[in-house]
């Protein structure tokens, strides 16, 4: 109802569509809609929306089994990085000693079965 009464003072309802109370209400009707329709999309765009700010991470612990130093995954890292950057335009990721997302590169049963079958061939 607040919404109905802001948008008739936005817009003399009566002078655009008649006395008409068909058009009147149909009028609002419409208005009401696009005052949603701008609402909505400005809290998704601006509030809402996903990937608005970098996801900050930082490295935690490199398994030696994968024969790989810290510096080395970070590269690893930066370049899966830069795939989905340029994707979308913008940055997703960002590394930081305080990031709030730890990465760790950890040896289990199936990167030990990936390494044993990649012998066989």
């Amino acid at each position: 109802a607040r919404l109905a009464q802001l948008v008739e003072h936005l817009i003399d309802v009566e002078r655009v569509t008649g006395s008409n109370p068909v058009s009147r209400t149909r009028m609002k009707k419409y208005l009401v809609a696009l005052v949603i329709v701008a609402v909505g999309s400005h809290i998704y765009l601006y509030e809402i929306t996903p990937c608005r700010r970098p996801i900050t991470y930082s490295i935690g612990s490199v398994d030696a089994r994968f024969n790989i130093d810290q510096k080395e995954f970070s590269l690893a890292i930066e370049e899966a990085e830069a795939v989905w950057e340029k994707a979308l335009g913008k940055e997703l990721f960002k590394e930081d000693p305080k990031g709030k997302m730890l990465v760790n590169l950890v040896y289990d049963e199936r990167q030990a079965t990936t390494d044993k079958n990649s012998t066989l061939f």
